[in-house]
């Protein structure tokens, strides 16, 4: 469940950096109200810590690249 959380972060960060607030909030709700978040997060699988490291990998990389 942790990841799930950490995955919606880093997708809210992701959208803020490319596209302004509204967008980071947008893609944040996309996110965490997908089926396909919320079943791989309340069950545990493996790979529920893909997600969540690849959208806080991608903002850092766009704060980098913006600095």
């Amino acid at each position: 469940m942790i990841f799930g959380l950490v995955a919606v972060i880093g997708v809210y960060w992701v959208g803020r950096r490319a596209g302004g607030a509204l967008l980071g909030l947008i893609a944040a709700t996309l996110l965490a109200t997908s089926h396909w978040a919320i079943n791989f997060s309340r069950l545990g699988m493996p790979d529920v810590a893909a997600p969540a490291m690849l959208g806080l990998g991608l903002g850092a990389l766009c704060t980098a690249m913006s600095r």
